[in-house]
C-alpha cells in the first residue's frame, strides 16, 4: 500500500511538472549611455517555465530586440547585446495565460526622427512555444472578412466624425467665431474627409485581400484588432478618431480560423493539420555546436528565419524554402555573397540535415 501510494505521489508530481505554468519576470535595463533618445529605464519581460515557455522566450527576444535572451535573469546591459536603440520607454502586460495560449502586449515610445507611442502584441501557442502569425490562425478568406471588419469600422467611425465635425464648423459660423476656430475645424474636417476616402474596398486578388496588415490580440474570449491610427505625426493632433481598436467575439471569428486556429482557440476536438514552419523555435547541433534556429515567417513557401550559436549568441539571417518535407536555408556573407546552405528534412517535429560552408557538417535540430 506505501508502494502505491508512493508512486501514485510520483506520478502527481510528474503530471504537475509536466504543466508547470508559465510565469514572467520583470528585467530592468537602464539607461547605458549609448543611446542619447533614451532616459527611461526599460521593463522587460523574462519568460519562465517549462520548455515552451524557453522557446517563447527567445521568440519574443529575437523578435523584440534581435538578440538572444539572457541564459538568467538579471538586470540587463551592454553584454547582453539587445538592439534597444530608439526605444526611449517600455512595458508590458501579459494578457493571456493559460494553457492554450500565451498573449502579452507590449507598450512604449519609439524615436527615429521624431518619437512615438507604440503598441506590439505577441501571441504564442503556449503548448509548444509557437508566435502565432496570421497564416497560421486564419484562412485566406477568414483574413480577407477580418481587414473588411476593420474597413467598415473605421469607415463608420470617420463618417460620425466627419458628421459631427460639420455640425460643429456650420455653428461656429453662425456665431462668427474667430478665424483660428474656423481654421482648426476646416483641418480636422479635410483630415476625416482623406481618412474616409481611405476605407474605400481595397484593391483584391482573386477574391481575396492583398495582405493583412492589422495588429490582434487573442484574448480570453475575444480578438482584440488594431488598426492603428489614420493621422500621419504631424496631422496627429487633428485626429480625434486616433486608433481604431475592435474586440471581437471568438465565436464570431470562428468561421474565419484554419483548423489549427479553432483547435487552439476554442479547444475544437477535431484533429488540425500540423500548420507551417513559421514562428517556431528549434535547438540542437550543427556538427558539435550548439545551436538554435527560429523560423520567422513562412509566405508562399518562402522561409525568413535566423540562427545563431549558442556560445557566440549572435544571430544571422536565413532565407530559403519549404516543399514538403523538404527545407533549405541559405545564409549570407557581410557583402550579401552566399556562405553557408542548410539542406534539411522534416522527420516528425525535428529536422534533420547537414550544414555545407567551409566544410560539412550533421545537423540534427528539435523543437
Amino acid at each position: 500500500m506505501r508502494h502505491t501510494t508512493k508512486l501514485l505521489g510520483l506520478l502527481l508530481l510528474s503530471g504537475l511538472a509536466a504543466a508547470a505554468p508559465i510565469t514572467v519576470q520583470t528585467l530592468t535595463y537602464p539607461p547605458d549611455g549609448q543611446d542619447a533618445l533614451r532616459s527611461e529605464t526599460l521593463k522587460v519581460p523574462y519568460v519562465q517555465g517549462n520548455n515552451a515557455a524557453a522557446r517563447i522566450n527567445t521568440a519574443l527576444y529575437l523578435s523584440q530586440f534581435n538578440a538572444p535572451p539572457p541564459h538568467q535573469p538579471h538586470t540587463l546591459g551592454k553584454a547582453d547585446k539587445l538592439d534597444a536603440v530608439g526605444t526611449a520607454s517600455l512595458n508590458f502586460n501579459v494578457v493571456r495565460n493559460d494553457e492554450r495560449v500565451f498573449a502579452i502586449h507590449l507598450e512604449g515610445e519609439g524615436c527615429g526622427a521624431y518619437c512615438e507611442n507604440f503598441d506590439q502584441y505577441l501571441n504564442f501557442d503556449a503548448r509548444d512555444g509557437r508566435l502565432l502569425l496570421p497564416d497560421t490562425l486564419f484562412t485566406p478568406a477568414g483574413k480577407h472578412a477580418l481587414n473588411e471588419q476593420m474597413r467598415l469600422e473605421r469607415r463608420k467611425r470617420y463618417r460620425a466624425e466627419l458628421a459631427q465635425l460639420q455640425r460643429e464648423y456650420k455653428q461656429a459660423r453662425q456665431q462668427h467665431a474667430n478665424k483660428d476656430t474656423l481654421d482648426d475645424l476646416d483641418a480636422r474636417i479635410a483630415l476625416n474627409q482623406d481618412c474616409l476616402a481611405g476605407t474605400e474596398p481595397a484593391n483584391e486578388v482573386n477574391g481575396q485581400a492583398e495582405s493583412f496588415y492589422l495588429a490582434y490580440l487573442v484574448q480570453a474570449n475575444s480578438l482584440r484588432l488594431d488598426g492603428g491610427r489614420c493621422s500621419n505625426h504631424a496631422s496627429r493632433a487633428l485626429d480625434d478618431v486616433y486608433d481604431v481598436v475592435i474586440d471581437l467575439p471568438l465565436s464570431t471569428v470562428r468561421p474565419w480560423m484554419s483548423d489549427y486556429g479553432r483547435k487552439l482557440l476554442l479547444g475544437d476536438s477535431k484533429s488540425a493539420s500540423t500548420p507551417s514552419l513559421a514562428g517556431r523555435v528549434w535547438q540542437g547541433k550543427i556538427g558539435a555546436a550548439a545551436v538554435t534556429l527560429w523560423v520567422r515567417d513562412e509566405k508562399a513557401n518562402h522561409l525568413d528565419a535566423l540562427y545563431f550559436y549558442d556560445k557566440y549568441r549572435t544571430p544571422i539571417a536565413l532565407s530559403g524554402s519549404h516543399d514538403g518535407n523538404t527545407v533549405q536555408l541559405d545564409e549570407n556573407d557581410a557583402q550579401g555573397k552566399p556562405s553557408a546552405q542548410f539542406l534539411l528534412r522534416l522527420d516528425g517535429d525535428s529536422l534533420l540535415g547537414e550544414w555545407a560552408g567551409k566544410q560539412t557538417l550533421p545537423v540534427k535540430l528539435a523543437p
